[in-house]
């Protein structure tokens, strides 16, 4: 599923907030739900709560 411009700015609007402030305060711009970000070492997962709801995977090295 391709996300569109503004879902793809509250992820990184939410990746940028839990590295800064530890917290995320955005919500899910499609139905409202809360974003989580999951790091594993160099990479992270940043997703709504909801189920089949709107995810990324940022790799790293």
């Amino acid at each position: 599923m391709d996300m569109k411009k503004k879902e793809l700015e509250a992820l990184d609007k939410a990746i940028t907030e839990f590295f800064k402030d530890g917290e995320i305060k955005t919500v899910c711009p499609r139905c409202g739900g809360k974003i989580t970000v999951f790091v594993e070492g160099n990479s992270y997962e940043v997703a709504c709560s909801t189920e089949n709801c709107i995810k990324d995977v940022i790799r790293g090295i």
